[in-house]
């Protein structure tokens, strides 16, 4: 089971063209947004210094260690019960 399954499925007993135009929004929205972002990174990549670089890496690397820490709670709690 994965983050959109419920969709997928609320799609598919709607009907199947519900279910295609999901996935093609779906996807036309992840690859897009990941070509978004990668154009405005290289369009910046030179106004970040080194030491700019590697202090949002950082913090990026601790946000995401945090949502791992919620994820892995979220998970233990549901095992729990």
């Amino acid at each position: 089971v994965t983050i959109g399954t419920p969709l997928f499925l609320q799609a598919l007993h709607t009907s199947v063209a519900t279910l295609i135009l999901f996935l093609a929004v779906f996807y036309i929205m992840l690859i897009g947004s990941k070509i978004t972002i990668v154009l405005l990174i290289s369009r910046s990549k030179s106004l970040l210094s080194n030491r700019v670089y590697f202090g949002i890496m950082r913090f990026l690397a601790i946000v995401l260690c945090v949502f791992a820490i919620i994820f892995i709670c979220d998970g233990l709690k549901y095992f729990m019960k």
